[in-house]
């Protein structure tokens, strides 16, 4: 099974962070991102994601 690359919009920083959605696209996250900066006024940024196993 391969491990994909995942993209997450996020706001805070650090641990702090909060996920707000989450793309297979950096492309895609980077232009929510920016919406969701100008929307809120609040800064997004984009991390890297890694998705949890079910347990």
């Amino acid at each position: 099974m391969e491990d994909k690359q995942y993209w997450g919009v996020c706001v805070g920083e650090g641990k702090e962070a909060e996920i707000v959605k989450v793309y297979r696209n950096y492309d895609d996250a980077l232009q929510e991102s920016m919406f969701f900066t100008h929307e809120t006024q609040m800064p997004h940024t984009v991390m890297p994601v890694v998705k949890k196993k079910q347990s």
